[in-house]
């Protein structure tokens, strides 16, 4: 296609309507409780992930309006949700911190990334695929530092 019909596509995708905040927060709610019942947790410690995956992406939304850099937004929300998890079960709301951590940093593991990084790969597009790889692992280091420096800092409390 001609160069002015891809702008003209390009300028209707960037028009088209994005979901809500409160249907984003809620989708984030919902994801972590599902899967802290999924991976052993009972329902109380679905009801604190619940709480937990929304107060991450209201995070995430905040950061992102300020223009943070993507590796902070995922240290700092998955710091915020190993924090909440771990306050939660201090105070006896709930039981298995671990499930609830696990639960809520589903929603910031880089899935696609991975995905897309191995299709490139496989397709012979060896930068692309490195790429995204790299991408996928920068995003899953900062998840594993932010939740295990909040979990280090707070096992001193």
């Amino acid at each position: 296609p001609d160069m002015t019909v891809i702008r003209q596509w390009l300028l209707q995708i960037d028009q088209q309507p994005v979901f809500p905040f409160a249907v984003s927060i809620v989708a984030y709610a919902l994801i972590a409780a599902a899967f802290t019942l999924f991976f052993g947790g009972n329902w109380m410690d679905a009801l604190t992930a619940l709480f937990c995956g929304a107060l991450i992406r209201s995070a995430i939304y905040a950061m992102t309006r300020f223009q943070t850099n993507p590796f902070f937004i995922q240290l700092t929300a998955s710091a915020i949700a190993a924090t909440a998890a771990f306050i939660a079960v201090r105070s006896g709301l709930a039981i298995h911190m671990d499930k609830i951590i696990i639960g809520t940093l589903m929603n910031l593991v880089p899935g696609v990334a991975i995905t897309t990084s191995i299709q490139d790969t496989i397709a012979g597009d060896l930068i692309a695929g490195l790429t995204k790889m790299a991408e996928a692992l920068l995003t899953a280091t900062a998840i594993a530092l932010g939740s295990g420096i909040a979990l280090a800092l707070l096992q001193q409390i």
